[in-house]
């Protein structure tokens, strides 16, 4: 069962989904977050939704991302980052520079207030 803020999708991320806007999702963690983000990855891309869009989902390793897959454009990509207590460098690190080039950045977070709170631009909680 989902709960809480995990319902409160922004409008404006909803939006940007309606007119196309979004081409790419890339999911992003380290650790058990990261295994998380595969399984995430598979489970959407078997979506019939996703199938019918020309969206990709990918799922990296926040250190792989930000070292190899940030371009310079990324206006058209939704980055969700997933933590624990979003203080993990490596995934803050790649959210931020996802961020500076343009990526609608969304941070599933189990701590309240985390450090990656603070560099997305939408945290859904969950947990405590």
């Amino acid at each position: 069962m989902i709960k809480g803020d995990l319902l409160k999708i922004p409008k404006v991320l909803l939006h940007k989904f309606r007119i196309n806007e979004i081409d790419e999702v890339v999911i992003t963690g380290m650790g058990t977050c990261h295994t998380a983000a595969v399984a995430i990855a598979a489970i959407m891309n078997n979506h019939l939704a996703i199938k019918e869009s020309k969206i990709r989902v990918k799922a990296y390793l926040a250190s792989e991302l930000s070292a190899f897959h940030i371009r310079e454009n990324m206006n058209h990509t939704v980055l969700i980052a997933i933590a624990q207590s979003g203080t993990t460098m490596d995934t803050n690190v790649a959210v931020k520079m996802a961020s500076e080039q343009g990526a609608y950045t969304l941070a599933i977070l189990n701590k309240r207030e985390g450090d990656i709170s603070y560099l997305v631009d939408t945290t859904l909680y969950l947990g405590n």
